[in-house]
């Protein structure tokens, strides 16, 4: 019998084309909603679809100051602290970890992939509103390496082996029981 260790990397070796990963990229953004959250909360939605170029026209205004600022050499950290309205990334600087191309919305993507780590674009209008975004990283696709599968691995092969006991374990109940029918 394999050691659980030699069959986790001979797991991973037959499996290899399953663990591919497409280009990512680590970004930061400070984003501004075309209608703020207190608005959406607080409108009816016909009220807001009337309203939707004025609300527009005041976000644009909005994010062209904070590139302003951004451009003027003010700390994108702390400018999406203050004032990105994403509230998943505000705390963490505007900060979106690493995402792979294609999640994002395609406007998104764009930007990204004409950005070289370090800089910052443009205002990028998606269809949730107005991003600085400003790259990180970048990380091509490729192969996964076994040292960041292991883990997931250990852990698929540990509840397969789990299922095959517990399985086995029932079918030697069903062999062993006594089933009468008293009635049919």
């Amino acid at each position: 019998m394999l050691k659980f260790d030699e069959a986790v990397k001979n797991f991973y070796e037959d499996n290899k084309s399953q663990y591919f990963r497409p280009e990512s990229f680590r970004a930061s953004h400070i984003f501004v909603a075309i209608y703020p959250l207190d608005v959406i909360k607080t409108t009816p939605r016909e009220e807001l679809e009337a309203k939707k170029e004025e609300y527009t026209e005041l976000a644009k205004t909005n994010i062209q100051q904070i590139l302003a600022k951004v451009k003027a050499g003010e700390d994108f950290s702390e400018l999406a602290k203050l004032h990105s309205q994403d509230t998943g990334s505000q705390e963490n600087g505007g900060d979106l970890d690493f995402m792979y191309k294609g999640v994002f919305d395609p406007a998104f993507d764009e930007a990204v992939s004409k950005l070289k780590p370090g800089e910052v674009s443009d205002v990028v209008q998606t269809s949730y509103g107005f991003h600085i975004i400003k790259l990180t990283e970048t990380r091509s696709g490729g192969q996964a390496q076994f040292s960041d599968m292991k883990g997931s691995i250990q852990q698929h092969l540990f509840n397969e082996g789990a299922k095959k006991i517990v399985q086995n374990y029932l079918s030697d109940l069903r062999d062993q029981a006594k089933i009468e029918t008293f009635f049919k």
